[in-house]
């Protein structure tokens, strides 16, 4: 495998290419949680020393066999919450990647929950390569950490956050839920002022999203009569605070710091793996449940860990689902989700990543958004205005209506 350096901002197009051809930004999945929080739909389970043993030498294996030929430009390892792994296997992942050249990658993120990051943890972390932390605090508000179901209380992640800054991370993200039942636009309020004062790097915010089977809606049932007037309220004061910590919004739900300035209206801080779902990029995806894009082809590892691991030391392939798209409806994809970006759509680098000519193919529903006050269309390109931000699926879903070439 070959590491590339490039840092996705600097080319010669307005906002940056994505990973194109033999390039893919890379994710690691780590299944284990202390405890599933009732409103996660992610595959997880309960750590397990035996099964984490022989998760993470399948995963090495797979990491080996995947990358074979392709130039890796980001690494994030996702979970789950992978931090719960106990320090010699996170050493032996770290190393598995080292050995791949990842040292040399721009970015290597990893999720930790608070309470699983020590001091040893963290210089391991940072020793081995990691350059981009995102903690999983959710709230500095333990009444509502509670109806979370998050293991932590508000101490443990602001102690977390120090740990990190010690041990030298220079960019640390922090995740926040909003939009929580039984959650005032004041307790957002004290979070986001609490959040601040940590001056995190980043910052990514998202509305508390739950689906009707899960374990939270049997806990709060009521849970689904979403109070959307209150939401909004807390979005729209995220969106008018933020600066305060000296962040700048260059996405719907995330938020990068000033310090390093920026280029074409986004953030050097601005999450580089995320970026390149954004704006169409292929990725690898290691480990159980695991999706990957590449060639136009979108797969799935299977969702059971031991399954995962049989498969993959008896050199079987461990994807169950593949999803061939089409030129026109992996653009559409593209299109819709890259405006998520609040810098928008260049017409000229959308050419270059997807072969289509923006304007042209989607004339009528582009019409439709910008008479609706959803988006705005400018000389060099397209972009969400203030009303779009907040109806940005709708947005996104007029792009996926051509299904055919």
């Amino acid at each position: 495998m070959k590491l590339s350096q490039a840092n996705i901002f600097d080319t010669s197009s307005e906002f940056g290419v994505p990973a194109l051809g033999r390039q893919a930004a890379l994710y690691i999945h780590i299944p284990f949680c202390i405890r599933k929080c009732p409103y996660c739909s992610f595959y997880s389970i309960p750590y397990n020393q035996t099964l984490a043993d022989r998760l993470i030498s399948a995963i090495i294996q797979e990491l080996n066999n995947r990358t074979v030929n392709i130039e890796i430009t980001t690494i994030f390892i996702g979970g789950g919450t992978p931090t719960i792994l106990p320090i010699r296997k996170m050493e032996a992942l770290l190393k598995a990647i080292n050995n791949l050249g990842a040292t040399h990658s721009r970015e290597i993120s990893i999720e930790a929950n608070p309470a699983t990051i020590t001091p040893d943890y963290a210089k391991l972390l940072k020793d081995l390569g990691v350059t981009r932390v995102s903690l999983g605090v959710q709230s500095l508000n333990d009444r509502i950490l509670k109806i979370l179901g998050r293991p932590h209380n508000s101490k443990a992640a602001i102690e977390s956050f120090d740990i990190l800054r010690k041990a030298g991370f220079d960019n640390i993200n922090i995740d926040l839920i909003y939009g929580v039942p039984y959650q005032s636009l004041n307790d957002w309020s004290f979070t986001l002022a609490q959040t601040f004062s940590l001056k995190p790097d980043h910052l990514s915010c998202y509305e508390l999203t739950i689906e009707e089977d899960s374990a939270f809606m049997k806990l709060f049932p009521k849970a689904a009569e979403t109070d959307e007037e209150t939401s909004l309220a807390m979005y729209n004061y995220l969106r008018d605070n933020v600066s305060k910590a000296d962040l700048v919004q260059y996405e719907i739900s995330n938020f990068a710091s000033r310090r390093l300035g920026q280029k074409n209206d986004i953030p050097l801080l601005a999450c580089s793996h995320n970026i390149n779902y954004w704006r169409g990029g292929q990725y690898i995806g290691i480990g159980p449940s695991a999706t990957s894009y590449l060639n136009n082809d979108r797969f799935q590892n299977i969702k059971d860990v031991i399954q995962y691991c049989e498969c993959v030391e008896k050199n079987r392939d461990p994807t169950t689902e593949h999803d061939i798209l089409t030129p026109i409806e992996r653009a559409g994809e593209i299109a819709g989700f890259g405006l998520r970006v609040l810098a928008g759509w260049p017409f000229a680098l959308f050419k270059i990543v997807t072969g289509f000519d923006l304007l042209s193919t989607w004339a009528k529903e582009i019409e439709n958004l910008i008479k609706k006050g959803l988006i705005i269309k400018k000389a060099c390109g397209l972009q969400l205005s203030s009303k779009g931000i907040i109806f940005a699926d709708e947005v996104a879903k007029e792009f996926l209506k051509i299904k055919t070439s």
